[in-house]
């Protein structure tokens, strides 16, 4: 996982899933940055776990702006079965 700082934004480039590990990581970058703009690029990812789903729900409770690209499909099938849909109604969500 990398990340960068641009434009008032929190950039993280995921190689793989999303998670409790990278859940974690993410959560100590965010707070330190203390930027509440959150874009997540996934690289060939298979799942996002419930820790990574529990922290972009978190996020969005704070009042982050979140950017997903490229999420694995499982990830709003999980979203789905936890009953969060509100969450995907307010996340971005770019494909490509």
């Amino acid at each position: 996982m990398n990340f960068s700082v641009k434009e008032n934004k929190i950039i993280f480039t995921i190689d793989g899933d999303l998670n409790y590990q990278k859940a974690v990581a993410i959560k100590k970058i965010i707070e330190k940055e203390e930027i509440k703009k959150v874009y997540i690029e996934f690289k060939c990812p298979k799942f996002v776990d419930t820790e990574g789903i529990r922290l972009l729900y978190s996020l969005w409770k704070k009042g982050f702006n979140i950017t997903l690209k490229n999420p694995p499909d499982l990830f709003f099938e999980v979203v789905k079965i936890l009953k969060l849909e509100e969450l995907l109604e307010n996340i971005e969500v770019v494909n490509g």
